[in-house]
């Protein structure tokens, strides 16, 4: 079976988890998704549903192996993400699971990932 994947950080081309998506397809790239708002923690970001907001990233095609090795990525078990499908995207996306604690965390308020250095 395949899912389809909106990933928006590190799993991005030419970022430092990208090679998780070798096997995988490349559906649409530079997509903007509406409803999120995107989080940096330094070392990767992380995104929880809001009113407002859009992100950038691109959408794969993977099977439920590559599907396996994501989820243990994300820390799903943890509790760390949870992995949502979004009906406008036709695509699963990894999110916060909640919204609290966010005080004192950066926004990424242009919604890209890559353009987080960019001043």
């Amino acid at each position: 079976m395949n899912y389809r994947v909106f990933v928006y950080g590190t799993l991005r081309k030419g970022e430092s988890n990208h090679h998780y998506l070798e096997q995988g397809l490349l559906v649409e790239d530079e997509v903007w998704a509406e409803g999120y708002t995107m989080y940096d923690l330094v070392e990767y970001p992380f995104v929880v549903p809001t009113a407002v907001g859009q992100i950038k990233g691109e959408i794969w095609q993977i099977d439920e192996h590559c599907l396996a090795k994501i989820d243990k990525l994300e820390g799903i078990e943890q509790g760390l993400y949870t992995r949502i499908f979004d009906d406008a995207l036709q695509a699963y996306i990894y999110v916060r699971p909640n919204s609290k604690g966010l005080i004192g965390i950066p926004q990424i308020t242009q919604g890209d990932w890559k353009m987080r250095l960019r001043k």
